[in-house]
């Protein structure tokens, strides 16, 4: 079993997603993606921003994954990581707001060319930043007939029938 997640809520006056990867497999990812979906779906609803969503998720996995753990996060969280992108959709807004937690970047289809939307070179899980200190979402427009590609590493390192790996998308 992999440790790729993705789930969809609607929220007052918008869609919000989260699309991630925790590092591994079996059950120690199971239960990493279990924290971070379960967090995502307890807090999606009730921020009226996707910069309070995003540290509210931030702070909820760090504390839930330091419990499971019973001792200090610092000591730990380099070896257990949740990549993840959170993305908000408004109903009457023509924008999408990003915010990414290390994730693969998604791509913009927008009349016929490609964008890809990078994110910071950081995980779910740190470096942690105190409440307060917010990201700010990655704003761009989605008009009618665009379309936003999110993936996950399945796809990036998916293999041919000779184990050799797909050309990559160089942007």
């Amino acid at each position: 079993m992999g440790g790729d997640l993705y789930a969809l809520v609607r929220a007052p006056g918008a869609t919000r997603l989260i699309i991630g990867d925790a590092r591994g497999k079996g059950l120690g990812a199971i239960g990493d993606i279990e924290t971070v979906l379960g967090a995502f779906r307890f807090n999606a609803h009730r921020y009226c921003t996707l910069s309070g969503l995003a540290s509210a998720l931030e702070s909820d996995v760090r504390w839930e994954l330091g419990q499971a753990h019973r001792g200090d996060p610092d000591e730990w969280l380099g070896e257990r990581f949740v990549k993840a992108a959170v993305l908000e959709i408004p109903d009457d807004q023509l924008c999408a707001r990003l915010i990414s937690f290390g994730h693969l970047p998604l791509l913009l289809l927008h009349r016929g060319h490609v964008t890809p939307w990078k994110s910071a070179p950081r995980s779910l899980t740190g470096p942690w930043r105190p409440d307060g200190d917010r990201v700010a979402p990655l704003t761009f427009r989605f008009a009618p007939g665009d379309r936003l590609v999110l993936y996950t590493d399945g796809v990036t390192e998916a293999r041919d029938c000779m184990g050799s790996f797909y050309p990559s998308w160089s942007g």
